[in-house]
């Protein structure tokens, strides 16, 4: 009689074999193989579902990482386009003029 329900969904189709080894010389299955059968199986299954997870959000961390690095290039060209130096000071390309900066007085910073 074949076994429905959830246990059968999700052990994998190699049980029956692993069962057969575990028999005894008689061909009796004890129940505390079957029991340590499936609480190794629930184990794997828990290990593979923790690989996946840390796979992923790896994989999230190296796109936001990427997107970090891009947008960092993006906003170096784009200053560099908009912004010069002459003689060591900030000028607007377009004015010539210097850009206005705020300074903090050395005060402040040290404590």
């Amino acid at each position: 009689m074949p076994v429905h329900g959830p246990i059968h969904r999700t052990l994998p189709r190699d049980v029956g074999r692993r069962l057969q080894e575990s028999a005894g010389s008689e061909g009796q299955v004890t129940v505390d193989a079957v029991v340590g059968l499936l609480v190794d199986e629930r184990r794997a299954a828990n290990d593979r579902k923790l690989t996946q997870s840390i796979v992923m959000q790896l994989l999230v961390g190296l796109v936001v990482l990427l997107a970090a690095f891009a947008g960092s290039i993006y906003m170096v060209v784009k200053l560099d386009s908009v912004v010069g130096n002459d003689n060591g000071i900030m000028v607007s390309r377009s004015t010539g003029q210097p850009v206005a900066v705020a300074s903090l007085p050395l005060r402040a910073i040290s404590m």
